[in-house]
């Protein structure tokens, strides 16, 4: 699947983008209905009936979903994540027909004018790649796995095709955009005070880059690198535990 996320600072903010940013969204990319969970609505949930959904996202201040011709919005204003965030997410079967995939770039900047501290869109198998680590077998169970490096805190959470990057991020983290540009190969999309790093032409090439953009984030400081999160010595899961629990 292809996603798209954009974290916020706050829930007041991913409220606003709902009531601001959703009606401005490119017309193949604007949601009809809305439901409480993945993949279930009714057909009379409609967005277009403003009345009914304001009601709708009212009661559900935790979280809902959006749903589009072959893509899907998580809305999650108090997000188990490190921040809230709304993430777009293509039909696993037929990603590459994601209406949002040409207009990503243009999303991104419309979140970030609307607040968002941060935003990145890829290949699901990408981000799993760089922010997902396994461990096991430990007697009966196969294997464990994990999240890793997704405290935006501590440092960016790693490179993929799209990164929109904020002064506020670059200056947390002491990044240099043209020295990553350079080092990537990068193109740069202005949005606003903020960029956006293209890695590649589109999310599925993200392979025949991975050699590279993995050693920029393991060399540059400020981006998390999953090599650093060495499970080889584990005995069981609570050593485990302990060890991701250092890279959140």
């Amino acid at each position: 699947m292809i996603e798209l996320c954009s974290l916020f600072q706050s829930s007041e903010a991913v409220v606003r983008w709902l009531w601001q940013g959703l009606p401005e969204l490119p017309p193949a990319v604007r949601p009809t209905h809305f439901g409480p969970s993945e993949g279930r609505f009714q057909k009379d949930d409609r967005i277009d009936d403003a009345q009914k959904f304001r009601a709708f996202a009212e009661k559900n201040p935790f979280g809902f979903f959006l749903f589009g011709s072959e893509f899907s919005i998580d809305v999650s204003p108090q997000s188990s994540r490190p921040q809230p965030s709304i993430t777009f997410w293509s039909k696993e079967r037929k990603e590459r027909q994601a209406p949002f995939i040409p207009h990503a770039v243009e999303i991104l900047i419309q979140m970030r004018r609307l607040g968002s501290l941060y935003g990145y869109a890829c290949h699901t198998d990408e981000y799993e790649h760089r922010n997902r680590v396994k461990a096991g077998p430990f007697g009966e169970v196969a294997s464990v796995e994990y999240w890793v490096g997704r405290d935006l805190h501590r440092y960016l959470p790693g490179l993929y095709w799209l990164n929109l990057l904020t002064p506020e991020m670059m200056e947390r983290h002491d990044l240099d955009v043209t020295e990553l540009v350079e080092r990537l190969s990068a193109n740069r999309h202005c949005a606003g005070d903020s960029v956006i790093l293209q890695l590649y032409p589109n999310p599925w090439d993200w392979l025949e880059s991975n050699a590279l953009v993995e050693r920029v984030c393991a060399t540059t400081a400020g981006i998390f690198s999953k090599t650093v999160v060495d499970l080889r010595h584990a005995a069981n899961e609570e050593q485990v535990d302990a060890l991701v629990a250092q890279w959140p």
